[in-house]
């Protein structure tokens, strides 16, 4: 894979990605979750997206060790979004005033 390559996937992604880890933790902010959980669900998935897209950058320039942090903050990306969508449905659709 070219440089050129390499940087089309990673803008594309990053930026496309980042635009919903911007939007769905706004929204998670107006739950009634505590703030601990709100912060770190705010904070976690651009956190994540800045390890794991660097490390496939530095993983790209050769460096091999890089692909278990690359591994590790993957799933925790993906268990984030997990996290932040089941919330948001779980607020909206389940739970009930008093």
């Amino acid at each position: 894979m070219s440089e050129r390559e390499l940087h089309g996937i990673i803008h594309s992604h990053v930026i496309t990605i980042s635009i919903l880890f911007a939007i769905l933790p706004f929204m998670v902010f107006f739950t009634s979750l505590t703030s601990g959980l709100k912060s770190f669900l705010m904070i976690e998935p651009n956190v994540s997206l800045v390890v794991t897209f660097g490390g496939l950058w530095l993983l790209w320039l050769g460096h091999t060790w890089v692909k278990y942090v690359i591994m590790i903050s993957g799933i925790l990306m993906h268990l984030s979004l997990i996290m932040l969508v089941v919330t948001l449905l779980w607020q909206l659709l389940l739970k009930k005033d008093n």
